[in-house]
C-alpha cells in the first residue's frame, strides 16, 4: 500500500510540473490608456519590403480585405503605400516573401502587383528610398492619393540612415499628432517593436487630455526611446574592417523572426486602428519563447525617455 500511495503521489507531483505556470500580467496594465487616433482616414506606409515589410505587406493586405477596408473600425483606411528602392535577389528567395519568378524586380512593385492579384487591393508601390516628402505630395494631392488623411509609418529598414529618414519625418510632420511610426526591428532570434508619434515634450506633455489617463494621444517617438537605433552598426560603416565573416556571422538570423516580428507588428496594427492599444513598446526572443509589453502609463513613458513623471506630466492628478 506505501508503494501505492507513493506512486499517486509521484504523480501528482508530474502533473503538477508539467501545469502551465499562471500568467504574471504587470499591474500597470489595469490604468494603461489606449491610443487614440484623430478622425480621419488613414494612409499606412509600409517602408522596406525586405524581410520584414515583404511579410508585413501580406500580413495588412489580409486584415485590410476580412476587415472590409476597415470600415468596422473608428478610422477606415484610405491608401496602403509600398517604399523600397531595392528589387528581389536570389538570396532573398526563401527568407523574404518572394519566389525565384520575382527575382529581378523591384520589391515593392512585386509585393503591390500580389496585393491586387492576390486580394484584388490597391497598393501603390515607390521603387525609390523613403523621403519625407512624399507625405507632402501625399497630402498636397499631388499624385492624387488623398487630403486631410493621417499617416502610420510602418518602419521595416535594416539600417541607421533609414530609420534616422523616418525620425526627421516625425520631427517634420507633428501636426496634431496626425503620424504615428511602429518601428520593426529584429535581432538573431529576438524583436523590438516600439510606436510612437512625437519628438516634442510639448506635444508629449499634452498626450493625456483625459483626467483620468485613459486616452493617449501623442507618445515618443521610437528613436526618443531607443536613440541607439540611429547608430549605425559596424558593418554599416563604409571604412569597416570586419570581414565577411565576421559580418555573415553577425547577420546570422533565425528563419522565422521576420515572420514573427510581422505577425506582432500586424497586430499592433489592428489594435491601433480598433483604438484598443494599450502598450507602446513589446519585446520578444524566440529562444526562451518569451515577450514583454510596456504599458500606456504617464510613469511608463517618463522611464522610456528617462526623465521624472513630473517632468513631463507634472504633480499626480487625483
Amino acid at each position: 500500500m506505501a508503494n501505492k500511495r507513493k506512486g499517486r503521489n509521484s504523480n501528482n507531483a508530474v502533473r503538477a510540473a508539467q501545469e502551465p505556470a499562471p500568467l504574471r500580467l504587470d499591474p500597470s496594465y489595469a490604468r494603461a490608456a489606449s491610443i487614440k487616433l484623430h478622425q480621419g482616414p488613414i494612409n499606412i506606409w509600409i517602408i522596406g519590403c525586405g524581410g520584414t515589410g515583404s511579410y508585413l505587406a501580406e500580413a495588412v493586405a489580409q486584415l485590410w480585405v476580412a476587415t472590409d477596408g476597415m470600415r468596422r473600425t473608428p478610422t477606415p483606411l484610405k491608401h496602403l503605400y509600398l517604399v523600397d528602392p531595392d528589387v528581389v535577389e536570389y538570396k532573398n528567395v526563401g527568407r523574404q516573401r518572394f519566389c525565384h519568378a520575382d527575382v529581378g524586380k523591384a520589391k515593392a512593385v512585386t509585393l503591390a502587383e500580389r496585393c491586387a492579384l492576390t486580394f484584388g487591393l490597391r497598393a501603390f508601390a515607390i521603387p525609390e528610398k523613403f523621403d519625407p516628402g512624399f507625405l507632402n505630395s501625399v497630402h498636397s494631392g499631388k499624385y492624387n492619393w488623398g487630403r486631410d488623411t493621417q499617416d502610420i509609418l510602418l518602419g521595416c529598414v535594416d539600417n541607421a540612415a533609414a530609420r534616422r529618414t523616418l525620425n526627421e519625418t516625425v520631427t517634420q510632420y507633428e501636426r496634431a499628432n496626425s503620424i504615428w511610426w511602429l518601428n520593426c526591428g529584429n535581432w538573431a532570434r529576438s524583436g523590438e517593436l516600439l510606436i510612437g508619434s512625437t519628438n516634442s515634450i510639448e506635444c508629449l506633455k499634452k498626450g493625456f487630455p483625459s483626467r483620468r489617463g485613459s486616452i493617449c494621444t501623442a507618445l515618443p517617438s521610437p528613436a526618443w526611446m531607443e536613440p541607439g537605433i540611429l547608430q549605425p552598426q559596424p558593418e554599416e560603416s563604409a571604412d569597416s574592417n570586419l570581414s565577411c565573416a565576421e559580418i555573415a556571422l553577425r547577420n546570422v538570423q533565425s528563419a522565422t523572426i521576420n515572420r514573427c516580428v510581422a505577425a506582432y507588428a500586424a497586430d499592433m496594427l489592428l489594435q491601433l486602428l480598433l483604438g484598443q492599444l494599450r502598450y507602446f513598446a513589446l519585446y520578444f526572443s524566440l529562444g526562451p519563447g518569451t515577450s514583454h509589453a510596456r504599458y500606456i502609463t504617464r510613469e511608463n513613458i517618463a522611464v522610456a525617455i528617462r526623465v521624472s513623471t513630473e517632468e513631463v506630466f507634472g504633480a499626480a492628478k487625483s
